[in-house]
């Protein structure tokens, strides 16, 4: 067996000690790296989560909004939740056309300050009357009181209520966000 000479032995170990640092920074760096990936990657997932959070509340009340205006009296639905207050009818609570959704704050520049908004086929011109003539609701029917004319600019009234629920709010992750839904009405 042969023995390496002192000095070799001392210059080999440097080498060796040297390149153990080497490694060691390597794999520091690599495990950094890794760790800000997995933080990044937790960050992202709560965010997601929130903004479906978000979404789903939007779209519950939307749809608990669409079964309130299906289970009201069909003749009172419009004069109730449109803006106008003067054809509110007598008896009962006339919420009007905007209404607020618990978790949501309104979008920015909301007049209101409600999340919540039913949009009705009117026309501003005459008092926000139903109206067969608003190319606002594409797809739906435009012959409202089934009378065989499309072009009835107001209406007294209607046996076909097209309405968009759609609510607009502030999303946590910046920004704004919106749902809508778009249902028609019959008369029973």
């Amino acid at each position: 067996m042969s023995r390496r000479p002192r000095g070799v032995r001392r210059a080999a170990n440097r080498r060796s000690r040297g390149a153990s640092l080497i490694v060691m920074v390597l794999w520091t760096t690599a495990l950094l790296f890794g760790a800000l990936a997995l933080a990044k990657s937790i960050v992202t997932s709560a965010q997601v989560q929130k903004s479906s959070e978000e979404t789903a509340l939007a779209c519950e009340a939307a749809t608990r909004q669409i079964e309130i205006l299906k289970a009201g009296v069909y003749a009172e639905v419009f004069p109730r939740y449109n803006a106008v207050t003067s054809d509110n009818p007598g008896t009962g609570a006339s919420p009007g056309a905007s209404f607020a959704v618990p978790g949501l704050q309104a979008a920015p520049g909301d007049a209101d300050g409600n999340a919540g908004e039913i949009v009705f086929p009117v026309s501003t011109s005459n008092g926000a009357r139903l109206a067969e003539t608003t190319t606002a609701f594409p797809g739906f029917p435009r012959d409202l009181n089934l009378d065989g004319d499309a072009a009835d600019a107001l209406l007294t009234t209607s046996r076909i209520l097209p309405v968009i629920v759609r609510i607009r709010w502030r999303s946590s992750g910046g920004g704004t966000r919106s749902t809508e839904i778009a249902t028609t009405l019959g008369e029973p």
